[in-house]
């Protein structure tokens, strides 16, 4: 979320110096806006799953970092102007996102172990 913070700030930022035009502007930051939506919803998955040891709640985490993962290789790649800070941001939001992925395989992996021993 801090990052969607940082990036809406850019974008007023590169609104105000750089010439875009309004429909440019105006599709970024809507899907910057999209991308703090889903970035939540998929925390808050991860959050409840990985608390009540839902195995359902991570894989929903880990498909809503698909569309989470293509809004920010945009953000990084495609859009109309990349400062070199977006970059930075956007390596470190890709590799948290990375490591959760990776943790919520991880903890799906060990909830079914641990149901297998108790059954």
């Amino acid at each position: 979320m801090v990052f969607c913070v940082a990036e809406i700030l850019l974008y007023i930022y590169k609104g105000s110096l750089l010439p875009y035009t309004s429909a440019a502007l105006t599709v970024e930051i809507l899907l910057v806006i999209f991308w703090a939506f889903m970035e939540g919803v998929r925390l808050f998955f991860g959050y409840k799953g990985n608390l009540a040891e839902r195995s359902m709640a991570l894989i929903i985490s880990i498909v809503l970092g698909i569309p989470v993962l293509f809004i920010e290789l945009f953000v990084l790649l495609w859009q109309t102007y990349v400062l070199r800070i977006e970059v930075i941001l956007v390596a470190i939001s890709l590799a948290f996102l990375g490591i959760e992925i990776i943790l919520s395989i991880a903890a799906m992996l060990t909830f079914k172990k641990y149901q297998s021993i108790q059954r």
